[in-house]
């Protein structure tokens, strides 16, 4: 089954949402039969149309996207989700990117985000020791 996710951070309160009626056009155009549509003020972690899609998924599924920024904030959550649908055995799709982990290129470009987050994980936690190790040097407590 292809299932449409939309997110729209800020959407206008009063009048129609043009952004999220393209997306949900494009969404459909595509041959979606369910589509999630979150609407979150600002930047709101809590994601309740994501947590519904999610727990309905089932192997053989499509998740599909107008863009990535549409599934996730961040690069981590973006391969956090990624790898879930992978174990989930759901397929994940982005139109406007043109980026789709059922084909061989898709993977690959998952693969390379991937180890793009671990890379910065990594820098991130080694630049963190080296500043703890610093610290204790001079005698502080981080």
């Amino acid at each position: 089954m292809k299932i449409g996710y939309t997110r729209m951070l800020n959407p206008f309160p009063t009048g129609p949402d043009q952004k999220a009626s393209l997306q949900i056009e494009a969404l459909k155009a595509y041959g979606c039969q369910e589509i999630f549509e979150e609407k979150l003020p600002g930047k709101s972690k809590n994601c309740a149309q994501l947590q519904r899609m999610l727990a309905q998924l089932q192997p053989g599924d499509q998740v599909v996207v107008g863009k990535l920024d549409q599934l996730s904030g961040s690069i981590k959550e973006l391969v956090q989700l990624i790898t879930m649908f992978h174990q989930l055995g759901v397929d994940f799709i982005s139109l406007q990117d043109r980026f789709n982990t059922a084909t061989v290129g898709g993977r690959l470009i998952f693969q390379v985000f991937a180890a793009l987050s671990e890379f910065g994980r990594d820098t991130l936690r080694a630049g963190t020791r080296a500043w703890l190790s610093t610290a204790r040097a001079r005698c502080r407590k981080g």
